[in-house]
């Protein structure tokens, strides 16, 4: 279990998942269950999206899911 305050990360990444030097397209899902933690977690996402975009060449776009705002659509 993580820390309060501190973001939680699991990795699924196995041979049929995983992300390596051909990868296209891809994307990363991040949770937060704990409302006071929303702060963090957008902390968190925003760091993998500029880590992503300085090492990686990535461009990337965020979108946050709450209750209020339940769905996007992704496109290519």
């Amino acid at each position: 279990l993580g820390i309060p305050a501190e973001p939680l990360f699991r990795s699924r990444d196995g041979k049929r998942t995983m992300i390596d030097e051909n990868t296209k397209d891809a994307f990363l899902i991040m949770e937060c269950v704990d409302e006071t933690q929303f702060d963090a977690l957008k902390n968190a996402i925003n760091k993998m999206s500029n880590y992503a975009q300085k090492y990686l060449n990535a461009n990337c776009k965020t979108h946050f899911l709450t209750k209020q705002n339940s769905e996007i659509i992704i496109e290519n």
